[in-house]
């Protein structure tokens, strides 16, 4: 009996020890996160906020949108152009919605890059036409941290080689899967984001995104492989 009672005093000790190390491993974690929101290392969970050399507020959601957002519009730019291709043989009715799209991009992706380089943080570069064609010398877009709904390099030479009524219905497939994650994007930042300026810009995007999904849904509606 004196034996059954040690063993099970030596397992509550040992229990209890763990609970103790346990404890003092979560007071190092949060004191790595630091304390009061705004501090240098914030609590877990809140993005670091930093001020732009004009005043600007931002912090790591809007940062981190910003760079994702350059790299998810390259793309959606790169989609737009392939409807002009002659080869590929697009409907008529579908260069329009294209040239609007590639158009709409381009000034987001040249705001997006000048409110980086306010903020101090760099440009995100547009990647050059070479860098975009250059096939397996390139990541895999899905990489993209934080942009959603990106195309695979395996699906972009899909869509290159796709003509006709195929062609249309694979292209307004592919952008409405690009804006539905663009979309997502948009709004994580209007939750997450801390820039005023980034605030308004997503927005915008979130908005114009929605209007131009609608009007492919209807397209899409009304397109099949063998239908022009």
């Amino acid at each position: 009996m004196g034996t059954d009672v040690r063993f099970r005093r030596r397992a509550k000790q040992q229990r209890r020890a763990r609970v103790a190390a346990s404890i003092f491993l979560l007071g190092l974690l949060g004191a790595g996160c630091g304390g009061e929101r705004g501090e240098p290392g914030e609590r877990s969970g809140v993005a670091t906020e930093r001020t732009a050399p004009d005043g600007a507020i931002f912090n790591d959601a809007d940062v981190a949108f910003v760079r994702a957002t350059v790299a998810h519009h390259q793309q959606t730019v790169e989609i737009a152009e392939l409807a002009s291709v002659p080869g590929n043989e697009a409907s008529d009715w579908l260069l329009p919605l294209a040239e609007r799209i590639k158009a709409s991009r381009s000034t987001d992706i040249e705001r997006l890059q000048k409110l980086l380089g306010a903020w101090g943080e760099g440009a995100a570069s547009p990647a050059t036409t070479e860098e975009r064609t250059a096939g397996a010398r390139v990541a895999d877009p899905t990489d993209v941290p934080g942009a959603e709904g990106m195309m695979s390099a395996d699906e972009m030479i899909e869509l290159t080689t796709t003509t006709g009524g195929d062609f249309d219905r694979l292209w307004l497939s592919m952008m409405l899967r690009h804006h539905e994650g663009a979309i997502e994007m948009a709004q994580r930042l209007l939750s997450e984001g801390r820039n005023g300026e980034l605030q308004s810009i997503a927005a915008t995007i979130s908005t114009a995104h929605r209007a131009e999904a609608a009007e492919m849904e209807s397209a899409l509606a009304a397109v099949s492989p063998t239908t022009r």
